[in-house]
């Protein structure tokens, strides 16, 4: 059986397979570390762009990554999945309504495909599973699809080294306030993107090392560009999934980049487009330049 913190990671990377991230708009600039500095700042602080699941054989640190580790005092998460309250927390928003099951959300033939999809790739019987929200359940429909038995995650690395360094970790959200955004989408519609998914991941239009390697050229217009094309349709709850929790996430961000200098470490659809954080800290005044190679 896999870590919670695997699984809580496969479910961010969910977040981001299901959202359709507008373009960024430093595409010749192609990096996934960023310098925040100047309106008021004393020392700057640094934003990260990740990927929630990789290989351990494909994770790589940019240049300038190190030098943020060392200039900066804490580490500021999505949410920090290396604590374990928080993946016990996690279990609690995890579950339908009493009474109900995925099989309420579907049509026999849907739900059909995807007890097929469960048994033959996921290997688990999704009659175990079916109180699960849909949102949930996609995440682990990612993982027969990662070519490694175990993936790690940039958070967790970063947590690990911030943790033996004796820093703060803080997190952006908690559990509760991420499911309470997903739960706006109906089950209903999570339960046909699930559907929909199997025809995306079986097509193998664009798959998981597709992903890896564009993520390893920190082009993120190409990665982004690639994604809507392999996303379900999903365009209609970027509102949900990247710019309101973006939007959730600034006042926060700016008391802790203000009260010591941050590392700020989240999935790299959140960085680019005119409601991402770089463009928000911008409007906000703030200079945001990329480290680039």
């Amino acid at each position: 059986m896999k870590p919670l913190y695997v699984t809580l990671a496969s479910f961010l990377a969910a977040i981001t397979v299901f959202s359709n991230p507008a373009t960024a708009q430093e595409n010749a600039n192609h990096s996934l570390l960023w310098k925040v500095s100047a309106n008021g700042l004393e020392v700057p602080s640094y934003l990260y762009g990740t990927i929630h699941m990789i290989c351990e054989d494909d994770y790589f640190e940019p240049t300038g990554l190190e030098e943020a580790f060392e200039a900066t005092d804490q580490l500021v998460l999505e949410v920090d999945i290396s604590d374990p309250s928080i993946q016990v927390e996690s279990l609690k928003y995890s579950f339908l309504p009493a009474g109900k099951t995925l099989e309420d959300y579907t049509t026999e033939e849907e739900y059909g495909r995807l007890e097929t999809f469960f048994a033959e790739k996921v290997d688990m019987p999704l009659s175990m599973l079916k109180t699960m929200k849909p949102f949930l359940l996609s995440s682990l429909m990612i993982m027969p699809y990662i070519d490694c038995p175990q993936p790690d995650s940039y958070e967790m690395k970063f947590a690990t080294r911030s943790k033996k360094d004796g820093e703060a970790i803080h997190s952006l959200e908690s559990m509760e306030e991420v499911m309470s955004v997903l739960d706006e989408i109906p089950y209903e519609r999570q339960a046909q993107m699930m559907v929909e998914s199997i025809d995306m991941m079986e097509s193998e239009a664009f798959t998981f090392e597709d992903m890896i390697r564009l993520y390893k050229s920190q082009d993120l217009e190409a990665l982004v560009d690639a994604m809507s094309e392999y996303e379900a349709g999903s365009e209609e709850f970027n509102e949900l999934l990247l710019t309101k929790r973006n939007n959730n996430w600034m006042d926060d961000l700016e008391a802790y980049m203000k009260d010591k200098p941050s590392l700020v470490a989240v999935g790299a659809a959140h960085l680019g487009g005119e409601t991402g954080l770089i463009q928000l800290l911008r409007d906000k005044g703030y200079t945001v330049e990329p480290i680039v190679q």
